[in-house]
């Protein structure tokens, strides 16, 4: 009742509404008796006497006080009851069809029938916003659990799968800079690095991250996913957690802005626009998520959103367009380095350009070491971290410690062939 009174403010209006609300409830409260009357006594003439008891200007009192004699009809008289935004619309659309039939019709009928029709106007749009609120909220939870279920796993070398149980533990980000180009300089591009998620992804609506094989785009993606819906699902130990890390991930907070996230795996992609890729992937999540939907279009021009696009070099996608004006959302796009040299794509302005860069010392060190517990907690082992950097340098293969996939793959390695040989000398 409370949320009408701002509608209805002068007294004399909320009065209107609580007797047509009553006339409602009435109504509703002499249907069932109608109906029995009608079926035992089966009495042409009732129809009449039926329609007169049911007009909402009508009613008499004494079967008012009759129907009504309830504690709804209580709480209606202390403004305590709460009135359906249905129930409002009918009293209003009574009144208006009251109106119309008057024989006599003058200026002040006719503005207080405007200004009833207004009122619906504002009542029934409350209506697609609570709709609208509640497409999102189912979205949003769907989403979760899709990606939960298909885009939080990683793998440690070709076979071993990290699944969401321990990824959050095994996972180190990589340093990320921007790539600032000089068109007026014949210098290199210059790198900034960047200290925060936030930095990378308000930028602009387009960013392309680029990276050769094995630094670890696709990682940083995943994770980009666990993080969203440890967000959504209020995992506040888990954000606390990375709060106290020295990283791009330190800050996450920004992720609760994106209504919505799809992950995309461009490998064997067939369209050719950024917005047709969206579609069809969207459409395989669930077939209402299609571009006949008016809910879910709107909800991609009102509300922010992210789609990460990954592989854009695995695909034959021949440009990279800027976003429709009417559209909300970001999209973060990885590739390889070649793969943007060769494509036509938009003015620099229209996109951020990022860089993963080579693992640092400090980066490798605590891959080696989580990644390290990992599979000794997957092999049942308790093999030192030390040992294996040890036999690194054994074979000169330092250099490929600055490679994530790399270290992951010698690290399996290493793993493999110490169980094999504790294999062979217990047999």
């Amino acid at each position: 009742m409370e949320e009408y009174k701002k509608q209805f403010s002068s007294p004399g209006s909320r009065n209107w509404l609580k007797g047509s609300v009553a006339c409602n409830i009435t109504k509703r409260g002499l249907a069932p008796f109608a109906c029995k009357v009608c079926d035992d006594i089966r009495v042409e003439h009732l129809e009449v006497l039926y329609t007169s008891a049911f007009s909402v200007f009508g009613v008499t009192k004494r079967i008012v006080n009759t129907t009504l004699n309830t504690p709804r009809r209580k709480h209606l008289e202390n403004d305590e009851l709460i009135i359906e935004r249905s129930e409002v619309v009918a009293a209003i659309t009574d009144s208006v069809d009251y109106l119309r039939r008057l024989t006599t019709s003058n200026l002040e009928t006719e503005d207080r029938i405007n200004d009833l029709e207004m009122k619906m106007k504002e009542i029934l749009k409350q209506d697609v916003i609570s709709g609208m609120d509640s497409f999102k909220s189912e979205l949003t939870d769907n989403l979760i659990k899709y990606n939960r279920e298909h885009h939080c796993t990683l793998k440690i070398g070709p076979f071993i799968e990290c699944g969401n149980d321990g990824l959050e533990d095994f996972y180190v980000p990589p340093n990320i800079s921007r790539v600032i180009t000089h068109s007026r300089e014949k210098n290199k591009p210059t790198k900034e690095p960047l200290t925060s998620l936030n930095q990378l992804l308000s930028s602009k609506p387009i960013i392309v991250l680029t990276a050769d094989a094995g630094l670890g785009k696709t990682s940083f993606c995943k994770f980009l996913v666990v993080l969203w819906c440890a967000v959504k699902e209020g995992r506040t130990d888990f954000i606390a957690k990375l709060s106290d890390t020295q990283n791009i991930f330190s800050k996450i907070e920004c992720l609760d802005k994106f209504t919505y996230l799809f992950y995309i795996q461009l490998r064997g992609n067939q369209c050719d626009t950024l917005e047709d890729i969206i579609f069809s992937h969207t459409k395989s999540v669930h077939t209402d998520l299609s571009r006949d939907n008016k809910a879910f279009g709107e909800l991609l021009s009102n509300e922010n959103g992210l789609f990460i696009l990954d592989g854009l070099d695995e695909c034959d996608i021949p440009s990279l367009m800027p976003l429709a004006a009417n559209r909300k959302y970001t999209i973060l796009i990885t590739s390889r380095p070649w793969k943007i040299a060769s494509i036509n794509m938009s003015s620099e302005s229209t996109y951020t350009h990022a860089q993963v860069d080579i693992m640092s010392q400090e980066v490798s060190e605590k891959l080696m070491l989580h990644s390290n517990n990992f599979l000794n907690k997957h092999f049942s082992t308790s093999y030192n971290i030390s040992d294996f950097i040890s036999a690194i340098k054994n074979q000169h293969l330092e250099s490929h410690l600055q490679n994530p996939m790399l270290t992951l793959q010698l690290l399996c390695v290493y793993h493999d062939k110490r169980n094999e040989n504790k294999t062979c000398r217990d047999n």
